[in-house]
């Protein structure tokens, strides 16, 4: 069996992409693990007892966050083997331990939907191994295809269940290690802070014209999309610059919860994933990412959603006022950061959908300048309520 503690410090297992050849990630990973699978692979799964013995391997595509997913069948059950980015994107450990004694927090405050690391024969949750750091948890059921059945039964489910996930953090207390990204109290959101000053750096920046990209159909999308961010961009830091100053209570929240990373197992959420995004934020943050990803637009269906989550944690006035300020900035500097890839090179299919989505949204809001958004009317009646 391997030390599984030390780094044994050998090459990475995902090839670098030639940016000439612009092959994809999901080509890469498979070529990586078909790479690991005798002996590297092997060696790393003997860290863990629940991998133990014979087992099947399934590459899976990788999320956006960059990180190698793998999926193991063995005797103990079904796994998720998952190696965390390296480079310059690399999380510091101590934040990544924080996470996972949080997840097992939640677990045992009764969120089920979240997978809780698997404890290897060292003692420990996280395994460094061959230049990476690497994880072993339970596969969770179900699939993220809210867009395919997006009924109001589904939404809700969603949203009570992110909001029993926050109930339950509030009461989370890090270790001094991990107090940095997992600590609560009261503040400005650091979402607000921090989008504030990639608003203004975007703003200040030389950005290549759309002109100079070379794919005719992202060329033409850059170039719209150019006009309206010039547009947007300092309309959007005037409304972020209005909660400079309010404090909300903060707690650690999961900052990147979109419909790819909730599992639906018919009505119910059987599973919330990628969680490596994880730290401290207002809870404003994650029902504008998750709201803003499931239903768009729609306000009457951000009303519904709203009202589930509030029936399990209700929400203060000025979380109720942040949440489509929020989802706004995030859909504007989304798209200015899609701008600037299609400015790199062309982009895969599956980021060019992305694009679209975020392209979308953001020519709507600048249409509709005089409108307030699409939950802000409600948000606004019911917050003078309270």
């Amino acid at each position: 069996m391997p030390h599984c503690n030390d780094s044994v410090c050998l090459a990475d297992f995902v090839a670098v992409r030639a940016a000439e050849s612009r092959e994809t990630e999901d080509a890469v990973w498979n070529f990586a693990v078909q790479t690991m699978l005798s002996p590297q692979l092997r060696e790393v799964l003997d860290c863990w007892p629940d991998a133990a013995g014979e087992v099947q391997v399934t590459a899976v595509a990788p999320g956006f966050s960059g990180a190698g997913v793998v999926r193991i069948t063995s005797a103990n059950g079904v796994w998720c083997l998952r190696r965390w980015p390296s480079g310059p994107s690399r999380l510091p450990e101590d934040r990544i331990r924080e996470l996972h004694r949080w997840l097992a927090f939640l677990k045992v405050a009764g969120v089920s939907t979240v997978a809780v690391p698997s404890i290897s024969h060292s003692g420990s949750t996280l395994v460094s191994a061959h230049g990476s750091h690497w994880q072993l948890e339970p596969w969770l059921p179900g699939v993220a295809d809210f867009q395919q059945r997006p009924t109001d039964v589904r939404l809700s489910n969603a949203a009570a269940e992110l909001a029993k996930l926050h109930l339950a953090s509030e009461r989370y207390s890090p270790k001094d290690d991990g107090a940095a990204w997992f600590s609560s109290g009261a503040g400005v959101s650091p979402a607000v802070i921090e989008r504030r000053v990639k608003l203004r750096q975007w703003a200040a920046s030389d950005r290549l014209g759309a002109s100079a990209m070379a794919n005719a159909s992202q060329r033409e999308l850059a170039g719209e999309l150019q006009k309206v961010l010039s547009t947007l961009v300092p309309r959007i830091a005037t409304e972020l610059e209005q909660f400079a100053d309010i404090q909300v209570r903060l707690q650690p929240c999961l900052r990147d919860v979109w419909h790819d990373h909730i599992l639906f197992t018919g009505n119910e959420v059987t599973g919330i994933v990628d969680l490596s995004a994880a730290r401290t934020e207002s809870v404003a943050a994650d029902l504008s990412r998750l709201l803003g990803s499931l239903v768009g637009d729609a306000g009457d269906r951000w009303d519904t959603a709203l009202d589930a989550y509030s029936a399990v944690r209700p929400l203060s006035s000025d979380e109720r006022r942040l949440i489509p300020v929020l989802d706004r900035s995030g859909v504007v500097l989304s798209s200015a950061y899609w701008f600037e890839r299609m400015s790199e090179a062309a982009l895969e299919e599956r980021e060019w959908q992305r694009v679209q989505s975020f392209a979308q949204r953001v020519f709507a809001m600048h249409s509709d300048r005089d409108s307030t958004h699409r939950g802000d009317q409600s948000v606004t009646r019911r917050s003078n309520l309270e």
